[in-house]
């Protein structure tokens, strides 16, 4: 599962090297999640509203990823950093319901802005790029964030 900002994302990754996602077990996984207890539509207030984007799926019922756009795209970081601690709970169930979420149009014009973004979410533990199992070269961009 991850979470995507612009051209950048930031992905929990499972711990086995040889995982491999699949249709099959993308429909295994949503069946996992017991959908009576999502919320439907989610309520991220009147900042972020969900959204469509092309590249969408919609596997029994749900489309993957939930893309939330930005409504106010006059919002400054630190307004949308409170709207991260205020929605946090709303954006959790989107991201356990949908496998992924999708943020559009937040203004976030750097790589230090969403590293700010992603450090808004209370709790959770950063995945270095050391102990992601990457093989990938990346550069740096902050603490949290490479390319």
């Amino acid at each position: 599962a991850g979470l995507c900002g612009g051209g950048i994302s930031v992905r929990l990754h499972p711990r086995s090297p040889s995982f491999r996602r699949s249709p099959e077990l993308d429909r295994a996984l949503l069946r996992i999640v017991d959908m009576a207890e999502m919320p439907t539509p989610h309520n991220f207030g009147p900042l972020a509203r969900v959204a469509t984007a092309p590249d969408q799926r919609t596997i029994d019922g749900l489309t993957l990823p939930q893309v939330i756009a930005c409504a106010d795209h006059a919002a400054d970081l630190n307004t949308i950093r409170a709207w991260v601690a205020e929605h946090q709970p709303a954006l959790e169930q989107a991201l356990a319901a949908h496998g992924a979420v999708l943020f559009r149009g937040f203004g976030l014009a750097s790589a230090d802005d969403f590293d700010a973004f992603v450090s808004s979410f209370a709790g959770w533990e950063d995945l270095s790029y050391e102990r992601s199992m990457s093989f990938a070269v990346r550069k740096r961009c902050t603490e949290r964030i490479c390319t």
